[in-house]
């Protein structure tokens, strides 16, 4: 295991003191690979610390602009920005770190951002998990927004898929890593912005194929017309999976158009996908250590399934006024309809979604300010019902009416050429509408929410700055979590609500060879939402009390080498994240878990990159990234060890022809074949004689090769 802390003897000069224990010293293989990821991370601190002594000698026209983090713009705080001026924590995903891992999903990107987790159990069953807000959720994501282009894809029931967005097909992803309330309305967690890259080859054409049988095929062409330009792109991907029951197979397509009418820039995103993925589900302690390839076998026996189609389309007007102001307008729209075959009973969805979100700018010298509004209406019906020699009996059959609507408001008031201040607000309303198979029906209204925000940038000195913020958020629960067992409603039930403060600086040099990103942040729940299960198929949510969660992350990146000869250039990139999530008062049935640090989310993690490019046509990625101690139930009784994960992936570009390109990349993940746990199921319940099924193996070591063609 490796610790990373600040020495007091050290702490004076800004040295890094390493300790290192090793837990399982019998097992050899396990013991040389944690040796030799030892050694790279002390030649990289090494390399670090010597560094200057190069940095005189390269010219700073040759620097690659993937390392200049701190010039990029960033949006997803409404009003656009330099990052380094930002006064809030947000992490940046551009193309390039993007591709430098594999591609089949976004699991192992997300990671490598400090305070963020994203678990998968299989590509279609994941939770991600911002600074511990959202641990508990069983199988999904909640307490955190999600966009692509703008276009919602959070439901009304508060629920986030990202996992069937494709990764070739975005050009960057932006976290905010607070409660986004103020922002963008319920969104405790944090906010993900998703945007699509725009593809200006004729024709792009790619072959992934790796372990598992798996394989995925990705067709585009990009095409430009009068004042605008479209991107047309198909994207297949099948895999038979490492355990039984776990084939997966997606088709989608993605067009992306633009235009520019008059004073207006018009953007259109339709994205279409069709999913059929079999589920393994979770496995107990003994299965997991001893046959991880298994599926459970209550959902073997059935062959348990996911069959889902998804649409979403939206259209986005930008029309500029005059120089100080500006609108915005995104009408978006889609639906979803979904069967899944499951051992307890058959469920049934489908659901339409319409909306629109609505901004308006004005801008001055040192004045920035925009206003808007979002309303989202969503019409969801669902049914479970058994399978019987008779036929089908029918359990739930309810429609939903989901309506929930936003105002916002948010100023930036640049003081002087050093100092700017930021504040803003945001005012929800939520309601549910129900009928069916219910023992209560009719509306749930749940009350106005106001979620304020204010923030601080100030540069200290030229590529130094500080920056604080406090911030409001909540989180909604559930039409499912806010009824009872036995279907009635929970009036006692009222929505998770916090505040966040936090303290950070962001570090640039001058040349753009240096990023550093530190932050320390404090997070008070209270009416914190648990989901409490039941039985396998029921379940129901709770006001757990209160919740605390407080943490330091570290974002670092340093250009080693640049040359346009060999060596080339060498980038080092790291980030650490060091948490702590206790519930600070919370009972259930008689017990008291007060105290006691909240399960599914590590208490540390750490990830370190390595991107080298000797040759033009040559770039080699390394990334390791450590992920620590996981409690899995409420008393703290049960927990899983940390692990390591290695990912390698090298790449080599051809240019045929003057037009013609040609890339091989050729890329193992887990080098090291270590045993880990890829998700957890909080509080997994054990029914009769059945051990409780806590554990979602990851994946051995696998490769895979991928061949692309452009002109």
């Amino acid at each position: 295991m490796l610790d990373l802390k600040l020495h007091p003897d050290y702490e004076e000069n800004g040295w890094i003191y390493i300790s290192y224990s090793h837990l399982n010293s019998n097992d050899g293989q396990s013991f040389m690979a944690d040796r030799l990821r030892f050694y790279v991370l002390l030649f990289a601190i090494l390399f670090l610390s010597n560094a200057q002594t190069n940095a005189q000698q390269v010219e700073i026209s040759k620097l690659s602009d993937t390392v200049q983090i701190a010039t990029v713009d960033v949006s997803a705080t409404v009003l656009e920005g330099r990052l380094n001026k930002i006064s809030g924590n947000i992490s940046l995903l551009n193309a390039d770190k993007l591709s430098s891992l594999s591609e089949l999903a976004i699991t192992e990107h997300l990671n490598t951002i400090p305070g963020v987790q994203m678990q998968s159990g299989t590509y279609n069953t994941n939770r991600i998990v911002i600074r511990g807000i959202g641990s508990r959720t069983p199988y999904s994501t909640n307490r955190v927004r999600a966009y692509l282009n703008d276009i919602p894809l959070t439901n009304g029931d508060g629920v986030t898929f990202i996992e069937d967005i494709d990764v070739e097909r975005l050009g960057r992803v932006e976290v905010i890593k607070e409660p986004s309330s103020a922002l963008y309305g319920d969104g405790l967690g944090g906010t993900i912005k998703l945007s699509t890259a725009r593809q200006n080859e004729l024709l792009q054409s790619s072959l992934h194929y790796g372990s598992f049988y798996t394989m995925k095929i990705n067709a585009g062409t990009g095409f430009g017309y009068k004042n605008g330009q479209a991107t047309l792109s198909f994207h297949h991907t099948s895999s038979d999976g490492y355990r039984q029951n776990s084939n997966y197979q997606r088709n989608s397509v993605y067009l992306t158009a633009d235009k520019k009418v008059v004073q207006a820039n018009v953007g259109f995103t339709l994205v279409y996908s069709d999913l059929m993925s079999q589920i393994p589900s979770s496995l107990s302690r003994d299965v997991y250590e001893t046959v991880p390839q298994r599926a459970a076998s209550n959902w073997l026996s059935v062959e348990g399934y996911k069959n889902q189609r998804r649409l979403l389309a939206g259209v986005s007007v930008q029309a500029r006024f005059n120089p100080r102001w500006s609108n915005t307008a995104t009408f978006f729209g889609g639906g979803h309809r979904e069967f899944e075959k499951r051992p307890f009973n058959n469920l049934e969805e489908e659901s339409v979604r319409y909306g629109l979100r609505n901004r308006l700018f004005y801008s001055i010298s040192n004045f920035d300010t925009v206003a808007g509004f979002e309303f989202f209406g969503e019409n969801h019906h669902w049914r479970t019902f058994l399978d019987d020699d008779s036929g089908e009996t029918t359990v739930n059959d309810i429609d939903e009416l989901r309506l929930f609507g936003n105002i916002f408001a948010m100023f930036n008031y640049k003081v002087n050429s050093r100092l700017l201040l930021t504040a803003g607000a945001n005012v929800n309303r939520l309601n549910y509408c129900c009928h069916g198979k219910l023992n209560d029906e009719g509306e749930h209204r749940f009350p106005f929410i106001v979620s304020p925000r204010m923030g601080l940038n100030y540069e200290v000195i030229p590529g130094m700055n500080l920056y604080a913020s406090a911030g409001h958020g909540f989180s909604a629960p559930s039409l499912q979590e806010t009824l009872l067992p036995d279907g009635e409603k929970n009036p006692e039930l009222k929505p998770e609500q916090g505040w966040m403060f936090e303290l950070g600086s962001r570090i640039a040099s001058v040349d753009g060879r240096l990023f550093i990103d530190a932050s320390a942040y404090h997070i008070l729940l209270r009416d914190l939402l648990v989901t409490k299960r039941i039985s396998e198929a029921v379940f129901t949510g709770i006001n757990a009390g209160r919740s605390s969660h407080s943490g330091v992350e570290l974002q670092a990146g340093y250009l080693l080498l640049n040359s346009r000869n060999f060596p080339g250039w060498l980038k080092l990139e790291g980030t650490a994240a060091l948490a702590q999530n206790i519930f600070v008062q919370f009972e259930d049935d008689g017990n008291d878990y007060s105290g006691k640090n909240l399960t599914g989310v590590p208490n540390n993690t750490f990830n370190f990159r390595i991107s080298w490019k000797p040759l033009s046509s040559l770039l080699f990625n390394m990334n390791m990234r450590h992920s620590g101690m996981q409690y899995l139930d409420d008393g703290n009784t049960q927990n899983v060890e940390g692990y390591w994960l290695s990912n390698v992936k090298l790449s080599y570009r051809l240019n045929v022809i003057k037009r013609l390109n040609l890339k091989f990349d050729v890329g193992i993940n887990n080098f090291f074949d270590d045993q880990y746990v890829s998700m957890i199921l909080p509080n997994a319940p054990s029914f009769g004689a059945t051990l409780p099924r806590y554990f979602y193996p990851g994946a051995p070591r696998n490769w895979y090769i991928k061949v692309g063609v452009w002109f």
